[in-house]
């Protein structure tokens, strides 16, 4: 069976040569003929390994500007389609020995047992982040299940089966959120309780800040439907400040108190304001809407040629 591995890195150099050792044990007992993909994006830290001192066959992508972790996935698949012609499966899982290789085994099984029909994700289960993380994590967990009407309990450590790779980079929104895209998607797709691993070295890379911004990416992919919720919403604002104004206005002409409150001109004046608010949002939305094309998130087969050096 033929496996390739794709792995963003940055900066984090000796976890990469750890995971490829790793891979490498994992494929020799399975008997996997193994290829591993880095994709490099950018590390200011730079250390051009030659392939022959990874542990594991390998090809290194060194990106000439930052892209992040979602892009760096897609730059990754995209050259597997575009380069490789025997292969299986692809794994995408991260350098940090986070994704522990162990799991890959579980992850195949389940795509085979589906006849390569499904792309198939691990399932967090037991994590080590602090108790802070897991608050915000869980925080931003059902603020998305309220903007999107979907779950998202998946993570990008995953198995693609040969087949589903074209359809996959033919996602709406691949190139800015991997798994929300997916999720978004049509396509098919399991899951697997994993563990979380531990590091191989360091801390991580990810700031705050940028896991903030990772979890927007996610909205984003669905920005058509949470625009559609604000048109609705937004709707509903208009009819209430609507309504709300003519019974204002007539218990101001007849002379009449609702429900023992004086109404004055500083309540018409409130009430025309966030009718106005409750419009623009409205029409904007509707505007958004209908200009919006469908595919404004497709990308080239070959995108990963306009961002490599090598």
């Amino acid at each position: 069976m033929n496996i390739i591995f794709i792995t963003p890195v940055y900066n984090d150099w000796e976890s990469v040569k750890i995971l490829s050792k790793d891979l490498k044990e994992i494929s020799d007992v399975n008997s996997w003929n193994s290829h591993l993909v880095i994709v490099n994006d950018c590390s200011p830290n730079q250390i051009h390994y030659e392939k022959d001192s990874l542990s594991l066959n390998s090809d290194i992508l060194n990106l000439y500007s930052n892209q992040g972790n979602q892009k760096c996935i897609t730059i990754g698949l995209s050259f597997v389609y575009d380069k490789f012609k025997e292969y299986d499966y692809v794994i995408v899982l991260d350098a940090d020995g986070e994704d522990k290789p162990s799991d890959i085994i579980k992850l195949i099984e389940l795509a085979k047992n589906n006849n390569d029909d499904k792309i198939i994700f691990s399932k967090r289960q037991k994590r080590n982040e602090n108790k802070a993380y897991i608050f915000f994590y869980t925080l931003y967990k059902i603020f998305f299940y309220l903007l999107t009407g979907k779950t998202i309990n998946i993570g990008h450590f995953s198995c693609i089966p040969k087949k589903l790779i074209s359809k996959v980079l033919s996602v709406d929104g691949i190139w800015v959120h991997y798994c929300a895209a997916l999720i978004k998607s049509k396509l098919s797709y399991g899951t697997v309780p994993c563990d979380k691993g531990l590091r191989y070295k360091g801390k991580t890379n990810q700031s705050k800040g940028m896991l903030l911004f990772h979890g927007l990416a996610s909205m984003i992919v669905f920005q058509d439907i949470i625009i559609l919720k604000a048109a609705v919403a937004s709707l509903v604002g208009i009819l209430f400040t609507s309504l709300s104004f003519i019974i204002i206005f007539f218990s101001k002409l007849f002379i009449i108190e609702i429900f023992g409150l004086e109404f004055n001109t500083n309540t018409m004046i409130i009430l025309a304001i966030v009718f106005l608010l409750f419009s623009q949002i409205f029409i904007t939305s509707l505007f958004y809407l209908i200009k919006k094309e469908t595919n404004m998130f497709l990308l080239e087969k070959e995108i990963y040629k306009k961002f490599i050096t090598n």
